[in-house]
Formats: C-alpha cells, sequence, structure tokens
C-alpha cells in the first residue's frame, strides 16, 4: 500500500505542474491514472476530474498544435 501512495504522490506532482510531455500517449496515460485513482478512491473525485480536464485541454492542444505543423509541411 506505501508504493501505491508513493506513486500516487508522484502522480500529483507531475499533474500539478504544466504538463510539458513527449507524446500524447503519456497524456493519454496520464489521463487514466487520474481516472483509476478517482475510482478507487486514492485521490478525491473532483480533484481527478480537474486533473482530467487539463489533460484533455493538453491533448486537444497537442493534437491541433501537430496537425496545424503537418499542414505546413503538406504546403
Amino acid at each position: 500500500m506505501n508504493i501505491i501512495k508513493q506513486e500516487v504522490g508522484m502522480v500529483m506532482a507531475r499533474l500539478g505542474k504544466h504538463l510539458i510531455m513527449g507524446s500524447i500517449a503519456d497524456l493519454i496515460n496520464e489521463a487514466f491514472r487520474a481516472v483509476a485513482y478517482g475510482r478507487t478512491g486514492l485521490i478525491d473525485k473532483e480533484e481527478a476530474l480537474d486533473r482530467l480536464w487539463e489533460l484533455l485541454v493538453n491533448i486537444d492542444y497537442e493534437i491541433k498544435r501537430r496537425y496545424q505543423s503537418i499542414e505546413i509541411l503538406e504546403n
């Protein structure tokens, strides 16, 4: 159980900062963790929803940014 609490602490530290991650897959994995921790009661459900919202906004931004880069390269 101590290992789980340490993992939750590390995830919360990562989620508390502005997310600057290399890939969309990393953002999606963080979103799944936020949902899992919220469902299991390791973090408050409201906190999990806030984190999930932040992650979804970041995923949306990354997809739009990368799509725009692809369009520019095609022209």
